[in-house]
């Protein structure tokens, strides 16, 4: 429900959740009306996903480091306890903003090392072409 209460999704809007898991925060915002799209490493974690889902959600196994969508394709891209499962921040940020043309979401747990991630945000929400699209 917070997560819900931040992004305030709408129906129809593109979402990306990086660091999907088994799917549980896809399905949330699916119900609200979002299509959305997965992203995890994990083989595993993908299928679990998948089974929970179906075709309700495009699911992809790769790297939060490297995210293999367009500039700006989603409208919503959420972190939730993603970050400190990748073996660079620094590059999972800038990533997140790059692919997402309104909000990007970090959801941190207390076993990430905030510093990377604080200045790898900093970092990436000064440069002149996401300036503004990150909130």
């Amino acid at each position: 429900a917070f997560i819900l209460s931040m992004m305030s999704p709408r129906p129809g809007e593109r979402l990306l959740d990086v660091g999907c898991g088994t799917g549980e925060h896809l399905r949330m915002f699916h119900e609200k009306g979002c299509e959305v799209t997965g992203l995890d490493a994990s083989p595993f974690m993908i299928a679990r996903a998948r089974e929970k889902l179906g075709s309700r959600a495009e699911l992809h196994e790769g790297r939060a480091e490297d995210l293999p969508f367009s500039d700006n394709a989603f409208d919503h891209v959420v972190l939730i306890t993603a970050l400190e499962f990748t073996e660079d921040p620094g590059l999972a940020v800038p990533g997140a903003i790059r692919v997402c043309r309104n909000r990007v979401f970090l959801g941190c747990s207390t076993r990430i090392r905030c510093s990377p991630c604080s200045a790898a945000w900093r970092a990436a929400s000064a440069t002149p072409s996401t300036a503004g699209r990150a909130s």
